[in-house]
């Protein structure tokens, strides 16, 4: 899964944020299978970046399993859906939430 924002504004955007940046997730039905950040500790200082002007900001995610997931999970047969949530704030502009995608594991009956 990757996530991705461009500074189109035409200023640099200064946001400020609390790790993690970038949560991904991964839910059946309204229960949360997976998270990117499953099994990890974060500390909780508060960071202040510049996102320039035509720059782009981006995270990404190998799903379903953190690199301190254990067990390691798979995901099954079934209907899912994915959503990434965004802690950062910016000063002069606000993000929209993110619209989930909606996809499905299916057997391999060959």
């Amino acid at each position: 899964m990757r996530f991705s924002i461009t500074n189109q504004t035409g200023i640099d955007l200064t946001y400020h944020y609390s790790p993690p940046l970038i949560v991904f997730k991964i839910l059946q039905s309204d229960t949360i299978v997976c998270t990117s950040i499953d099994g990890l500790a974060f500390i909780h200082p508060i960071f202040e970046e510049v996102l320039l002007n035509e720059e782009s900001f981006q995270d990404k995610w190998i799903a379903p399993n953190s690199v301190a997931r254990d067990p390691r999970v798979s995901l099954l047969p079934g209907n899912y859906k994915a959503i990434v949530k965004h802690g950062s704030f910016f000063d002069f502009a606000k993000l929209k939430e993110t619209e989930p995608i909606e996809f499905s594991i299916v057997e391999d009956n060959n």
